[in-house]
């Protein structure tokens, strides 16, 4: 089997953006590295050894492995995409409950209590 140039910086590129990956999600994220090592692993057999990846996709309806590898990642996208948004309508809902109740603790300190008359 010989392995064209493209395929191997391919490979290791793949191999640094795991370890990338790794190293920023730390330890409470093991089932989002799981999931990426596992992607990651996919892309590098697919480049590496490309028969069974013909035969599937013939199989599944799709006319080249590219195309059925470009389906996958576009629903990957779609779903980080949505993902992405929750996360930060969740984060926007936070930070406008934090300076509210800023808000509220500082009018206490900066009105004085009302003189008794």
């Amino acid at each position: 089997m010989e392995i064209k140039p493209f395929t191997f910086v391919f490979v290791v590129l793949l191999a640094a953006l795991l370890s990338l990956d790794a190293m920023m999600l730390g330890a409470h994220a093991r089932k989002a590295w799981w999931t990426m090592f596992f992607l990651f692993t996919g892309a590098g057999a697919a480049s590496l050894y490309t028969a069974p990846f013909f035969e599937l996709a013939e199989l599944l309806g799709v006319g080249r492995p590219v195309d059925l590898v470009l389906y996958i990642v576009t629903v990957v996208l779609i779903r980080e995409l949505f993902l992405s948004r929750a996360r930060t309508a969740a984060l926007e809902r936070q930070i406008t409950d934090l300076a509210r109740k800023d808000a509220l603790t500082s009018v206490v300190e900066i009105v004085p209590e009302s003189d008794s008359r």
